[in-house]
């Protein structure tokens, strides 16, 4: 399992990269501008975790340009491309040069199956994207990890765009083999009021009997 943090906040991305066991971080041109960071400020971040950058151009030309451009800052960065005609031809291009590729934006399963036969080391789901479509987003990449399991394609399956935490645990008993989740559920997720809860019982019976709160 491969855990990411989908932020372009620089603090929390070294705090929790340097506390916690994260693979990496990913970000998209939105997070990046909310955040008012760059990506000069991003790429070297985290040495020896994954960092994931897309490419702002929409032409195979200028898709091709940026993921060079991201290279020469960081020669492990893995570029995110979206899923579109101009997209996929920049996949295979520059899966050929040696990059590191996460197709992005995927809706569809047969998205996902292009993505991989371009050559794309991950291809993104957008789980919540969909379910606002009225689409299953959930079902959808069970689909895709299903599909890519038959095909015995070694793509991995990195789960995006979540409500809540329900979904990325779905998701990885499903077989996601990553998944890129947001502060705020991140931080549900190591923080569960029940067990802080029960962790300050526990404090405080021992306190009351040894007076310390410590062994």
């Amino acid at each position: 399992m491969e855990l990411y943090i989908d932020t372009a906040n620089v603090e929390k991305i070294e705090q929790y990269c340097a506390q916690y066991p994260l693979a990496g971080f990913t970000c998209n041109p939105t997070i990046v501008t909310k955040e008012n960071r760059t990506v000069e400020e991003l790429v070297n971040l985290v040495p020896g975790k994954r960092v994931f950058v897309q490419a702002i151009a929409e032409d195979y030309e200028g898709i091709l340009a940026d993921a060079r451009k991201l290279r020469s800052m960081r020669d492990d960065i893995y570029v995110k491309i979206p899923c579109t005609p101009d997209g996929y031809r920049a996949m295979y291009t520059l899966k050929q040069e040696g990059f590191g590729i996460l197709a992005t934006a995927v809706y569809t399963v047969g998205q996902a199956l292009m993505s991989a036969a371009c050559g794309a080391d991950y291809v993104a789901p957008y789980v919540n994207r969909m379910s606002d479509t009225e689409v299953d987003g959930c079902e959808l990449v069970e689909d895709i990890v299903c599909a890519f399991a038959s095909q015995k394609i070694e793509t991995k399956v990195i789960a995006a765009s979540f409500k809540n935490l329900n979904q990325v645990v779905r998701l990885l008993v499903a077989g996601a083999e990553a998944v890129t989740i947001p502060l705020d559920l991140f931080e549900k997720l190591i923080n569960n009021k029940l067990t802080n809860d029960a962790t300050k019982v526990f404090a405080d019976q021992w306190e009351a009997h040894f007076n310390r709160r410590s062994i």
